[in-house]
């Protein structure tokens, strides 16, 4: 209402589908999706080199609020061995179940990339070493993934509603 109150009042007004969430309906992406995807690509490729050295599980915590778009475009991109988000029900039971499988096949590491808001990561990371012995650590990248230079996807996203109109 705040953008219609302006605009009354002679001050026009748009909105742009900014969000590293990419859950504004009516856009296929959204403005800092991709940059937020790239930094927490890089985030799990550093898990990953930490992982496979202390042979642990590493339970990742991605933003997203109640969407999990970044998660699982992440977890793809990144190569996670598990991936949940919101839009996906699941069980701890059967994830442990899944990574106890891998472990039985000569699995050394693995990644599981979460959507915020859908569990405490370090209690389920807790519960994971429980289960399987193997020693967890949950990572929350936080307020990391909202800043950095964006790439250039987001840039050209971003181009036709920043150019200036006559």
């Amino acid at each position: 209402m705040g953008a219609m109150r302006l605009t009354e009042m002679g001050f026009p007004c748009i909105g742009l589908p900014g969000t590293i969430d990419n859950d504004i309906k009516g856009t296929d992406y959204t403005i800092g999706f991709f940059t937020a995807l790239s930094t927490v690509v890089e985030a799990i490729d550093r898990l990953r080199d930490t992982s496979s050295s202390h042979q642990r599980i590493s339970v990742v915590e991605v933003m997203g609020r109640y969407c999990g778009d970044l998660t699982l475009a992440a977890a793809i991109s990144g190569g996670c061995e598990f991936v949940m988000v919101p839009e996906v029900d699941y069980s701890r039971d059967d994830l442990v179940a899944e990574i106890k499988a891998g472990i039985a096949k000569g699995k050394k590491h693995a990644i599981v990339a979460i959507t915020e808001h859908m569990c405490d990561v370090h209690e389920l990371a807790d519960y994971i070493e429980k289960e399987t012995g193997r020693e967890t650590r949950a990572t929350v990248l936080g307020h990391i993934q909202r800043g950095g230079s964006p790439v250039p996807y987001d840039r050209i996203l971003a181009f036709p509603h920043g150019r200036l109109r006559d």
